[in-house]
Parts: structure tokens; C-alpha cells; sequence
């Protein structure tokens, strides 16, 4: 379930009430995987490390098979907005709990999460980036709190990994064309032929001489 709700509250303000959830149930009455449980954090629950909300055995987060996130939202009017550089105002609040029996006696109750901040987004020539500060104000002994979040878009990651791939092309093709230079100038099967010759000449010069 996902909705979003937008209001303008003034000529320079729009306010944003967004609300997601979820519940994950096992197919033809089998457990479900594992990794398809649902996970908060990072982008999902501002102020919160990634996937380290919820549910926890040792230094492992499982998350759950229920959640919910609410988000209310206004646009900042910064001197910025002219940079492509979008801010908002943000309170986030949501919760990720329930575990089946596969999991033990781990505690799964659900517990309110909350947090507030400002979400800075630039629409810049390599994709977006995302930039979070944000404190949380509801919170659980077991979570990880962040209160700088970084992110940057895909083009960024397909600029880095185009770079690697043409790296890597450039360093085979130098060690191809160095492999040729080699081989022109000492080709294998001469290089045999005569060492083999030298040595029978060599020999056959020992035994006269014996």
C-alpha cells in the first residue's frame, strides 16, 4: 500500500502527507524468504542507518514482516532553489516488527520509530543526490541512528562503472599489444630451433673432442 497527498498551505508552501505499509505472508502456507522481509532506515525512515531498524539477534537486523511509514512534508524557501536544490521540512514516523517462529524468541513487538528534519535534494548533472539531516526523536536501544544521510543517483554509479569497464579494456588491449611487440621480435619457434641447434653443435663438439 502506498499513497501520497499533496496541499498547497500558502503561495509559497505545499505541505505532503505520504503513507506507506506492508505485510508479508508466506506462499501455500511455507515460510517466507528471509531477505523479502521488510527493512527501515536510510531513505525510509530519515535519521536511521539503512536496515538497522526493528527486530535484532546479536549484530544481525532481520527486520519484519509487517511495517508502516508515515511522512509529513513542506518545501523550505531557501536561497537555493535556484541551483535545482529542492528542501523540505520532514516528520517521519513508522515501525517494522513481527517475525515467525524460524526466528526464536527475538523480540519482534512493534515500537513506534520517529524522526525530523531537513531533505535536501539536487537535481544535478550526474543524477540526483540526496542529502539528509535529521534527528530521530522516537527510538530503540537496538537501532542504529544516522544523522547524515548521502546519496547519489544511478548515473553517478554508471559513470563509475563505465570508467572501471574502459580501464580494464585499455590495460587488456596495452598487454595484448605488448604480447605482440614480444613475439615479433622474438618469435618462440626460432628462439627453439636455435637453442636446440647450439646445443647439438655444443655436443657433438664435446664428443670430438673427447
Amino acid at each position: 500500500f502506498d499513497h501520497s497527498r499533496y496541499k498547497r498551505l500558502s503561495k509559497s508552501f505545499v505541505g505532503a502527507f505520504k503513507i506507506e505499509a506492508g505485510h508479508l505472508n508466506g506462499y501455500n502456507d511455507k515460510y517466507a524468504p528471509i531477505s523479502s522481509n521488510y527493512k527501515l532506515g536510510g531513505k525510509n525512515l530519515r535519521g536511521f542507518k539503512s536496515g538497522r531498524v526493528g527486530p535484532k539477534s546479536g549484530n544481525s537486523y532481520y527486520g519484519g514482516q509487517y511495517y508502516y511509514l508515515t511522512s509529513l512534508e513542506t518545501n523550505l524557501e531557501l536561497p537555493i532553489d535556484e541551483f535545482d536544490i529542492t528542501s523540505v521540512f520532514f516528520i517521519d514516523a513508522g515501525s517494522v516488527w513481527g517475525l515467525d517462529s524460524r526466528y526464536g524468541s527475538i523480540d519482534d513487538d512493534h515500537k513506534l520509530r520517529s524522526s525530523a528534519g531537513v531533505n535536501f535534494l539536487w537535481d544535478s548533472a550526474i543524477g540526483p543526490i540526496n542529502l539528509i539531516y535529521a534527528k530521530a526523536i522516537n527510538k530503540e536501544s537496538t537501532d542504529s541512528l544516522d544523522s547524515f544521510y548521502f546519496d547519489i543517483g544511478y548515473l553517478f554509479w554508471l559513470f563509475i562503472i563505465m570508467k572501471k569497464f574502459l580501464i580494464l579494456i585499455f590495460s587488456f588491449l596495452s598487454l595484448l599489444f605488448l604480447h605482440t611487440a614480444i613475439a615479433d621480435d622474438y618469435p618462440p619457434t626460432s628462439i627453439g630451433i636455435i637453442d636446440l641447434n647450439e646445443i647439438l653443435n655444443n655436443s657433438k663438439v664435446a664428443i670430438n673432442a673427447n
